[in-house]
């Protein structure tokens, strides 16, 4: 017996057998426990709990936890045989207390900047490289050679990297503009879409689509609330809002209308074509073909038969899939006695037509400018196509004067309406009290303070309280004022007292009998000690402003603004008659200001006039 010293080779196994589908997750299944009966506040602890994990640099900077979810992504080509790749999610756990940035610049501009300041905010990173915020390897500072995280001193310049600068490299992570994917989540639930980069911001493996459709299924399993975004999004240098606004009726990003149950770029729609594809025989096709040529070859003349007759004439020859294949590529198929088909779209129909042509014949000699060519557009041809077609009769700068002048003028303002409409806030509906639970309460509870700051005005955003089924009154003050000390930081000694609209009622009664297994419930109550914490009872900060433009705009909203000289009223350079191009004046006075400048100016030079008619005239008091 001859014994083999060399082991068995073991059976290869994927790496990526084990990790979460991106393209999938999170699924229906693994939202249960989350979402619908509990509010975001709970929902990020046990979904970054159960998910993900944390790495090592993450006990470098208590305030700043970094935690990690692993993807395989499978293919989405294609080709059928390559493997699948590896995307890495990071959550970046921001404690705002001890952020270098507390305020938000986004719920400044979206409307939310009399939100109170959050405790926590939520970073959802996917990196453009593929790697970790949190990893084992980071840059260096100074010349960017990439070091282990227990390497302090660079091989390529000697810099020796400090606690500091390992954390101002993840300050830049937050800010970095070319991430795949960047979302942000106050613990309230509130959150913003940062950035959305496909294919052309970079991404190698999933596009634009997937990242959304990965973004809302994670937003509704956590139970976000409302998720603002500004849609500047590009395509092949074009404004993309106004271009899908136009083609598609809607805006492509804040909302659900990018989807649909089966897309042409989707991995499933691919597998199902390649798997048709590969149902079909050489033998089935070249059959159908050969049908196709003979209906043709008794067709006389010149005369064009349309898709549909030579389909019908056809229609037991084949499956309908299998037709509809051929029909696509049968145009330049080389028939018998040397002819060739030719293919055209009917300028009156619009309908795909087909006929035989001596195989030496010139497409230019024998077809007018409808015909089908052989080869179709490149790319870049189709770019440029787009391109002008979107200078032209879209966008209101460049658009064609041609047009008559009410029209044009008509179509500048929608134009411009719709590159105006940027600012989009989508409602998860996650606020809808439906427990879904017979052994739990849902309460929403809303603030009111008794001896009310005048800083802290309106209040804050309902928070959701689930109860057990039998808990009492006190159960629900307990959990109110835990949920709003935990949510905001202007709140941490927030001690609830009453419910208003159950004066008198004992803190034993059970919260069912008073309300059921829903309800709604505005809680009073005070903060308790020495207020330190007013630096944080609003987003948009400390600082003060007014806006008040003729466009009606109460409060910041992101776009270009100057105040006034005088009174210090923020308005709109465009509403004023600035152009964006045009560079903002160094003194600016509102019209205003103007009007009673020139009001004062007159009583002014009046009064003067009536002093100078001499001293003999009498002056009457008038008051």
């Amino acid at each position: 017996m001859v014994v083999n010293a060399v082991p068995m080779k073991r059976i290869k196994r994927r790496v990526t057998v084990d990790l979460y589908d991106f393209l999938t997750f999170p699924s229906t299944s693994s939202s249960f426990g989350f979402g619908g009966t509990t509010p975001f506040r709970a929902n990020i602890r046990s979904f970054l709990t159960k998910h993900a994990l944390i790495p090592p640099l993450s006990s470098l900077f208590p305030h700043m936890m970094i935690w990690q979810i692993v993807f395989r992504v499978d293919d989405v080509t294609d080709n059928l045989d390559s493997s699948s790749s590896v995307v890495c999610l990071d959550v970046v756990e921001e404690d705002v207390a001890r952020s270098r940035s507390v305020y938000c610049d986004q719920c400044r501009v979206v409307g939310w900047s009399e939100h109170p300041v959050c405790s926590k905010r939520y970073h959802f990173i996917i990196k453009v490289d593929g790697n970790s915020i949190g990893g084992y390897h980071k840059p260096c500072v100074r010349c960017g050679d990439i070091l282990h995280l227990s390497e302090l001193r660079c091989k390529s310049c000697n810099h020796v990297t400090t606690t500091d600068d390992v954390e101002d490299w993840v300050y830049h992570q937050l800010e970095d503009t070319t991430h795949l994917l960047h979302g942000v989540i106050h613990s309230n639930g509130y959150g913003h879409l940062l950035r959305v980069n496909g294919r052309e911001g970079g991404s190698r493996v999933l596009s634009g689509c997937h990242i959304m459709d990965f973004w809302d299924r994670l937003c509704k399993t956590l139970g976000v609330r409302k998720v603002s975004v500004t849609d500047v999004s590009k395509k092949y240098g074009l404004e993309y809002r106004l271009l899908h606004a136009i083609t598609k009726g809607h805006p492509w990003l804040i909302h659900d209308a990018h989807k649909s149950s089966l897309r042409v770029g989707d991995a499933t729609f691919k597998k199902q074509r390649t798997s048709s594809v590969l149902s079909w025989s050489r033998v089935d096709v070249v059959r159908v073909e050969e049908a196709m040529f003979r209906v043709l070859r008794a067709v006389s003349g010149s005369n064009w038969v349309s898709s549909r007759a030579l389909r019908g004439a056809v229609c037991r020859v084949a499956p309908p899939t299998l037709l509809d294949h051929c029909l696509m590529e049968l145009n330049g198929k080389l028939a018998v006695e040397g002819m060739v088909v030719k293919a055209r779209h009917n300028p009156n129909s619009g309908s795909l037509e087909y006929r035989l042509e001596p195989q030496n014949v010139s497409i230019t000699t024998n077809c007018n400018d409808n015909c089908v060519p052989n080869f179709p557009p490149s790319k870049e041809i189709l770019k440029q196509d787009l391109k002008l077609l979107y200078e032209s009769i879209l966008h209101p700068q460049t658009m064609s004067t041609c047009l008559p002048d009410a029209i044009r003028n008509l179509t500048i303002s929608s134009a411009e309406k719709l590159l105006d409409c940027k600012q989009f806030v989508k409602h998860y509906n996650n606020e809808k009290l439906s427990s879904g639970n017979e052994d739990v309460i849902c309460i929403s509870c809303e603030l009111e303070l008794m001896d009310q700051h005048k800083e802290i005005t309106p209040d804050p955003p309902a928070e959701l309280v689930v109860l057990p089924i039998n808990a009492i009154v006190l159960d629900l003050k307990i959990e109110a004022s835990k949920a709003f000390q935990e949510v905001y930081l202007a709140f941490r000694r927030f001690q609830a007292e009453e419910l208003l609209g159950y004066t008198g009622v004992e803190d034993s009664t059970q919260v069912k009998l008073l309300m059921g297994s829903t309800g709604s419930v505005r809680v009073r109550g005070r903060c308790l000690g020495k207020s330190r914490l007013s630096k944080y009872r609003l987003e948009r900060g400390v600082e003060r402003w007014t806006v008040d433009c003729t466009c009606g705009a109460k409060d910041d909203d992101g776009e270009r603004m100057l105040a006034c000289d005088v009174c210090g009223v923020w308005q709109h350079t465009r509403c004023f008659g600035i152009n964006d191009s045009d560079a903002v004046p160094a003194k600016f006075v509102c019209n205003r200001c103007k009007e009673s400048l020139q009001m004062t100016l007159s009583v002014v030079q009046c009064k003067n006039e009536s002093g100078s008619f001499g001293k003999g005239l009498a002056s009457y008091d008038v008051r």
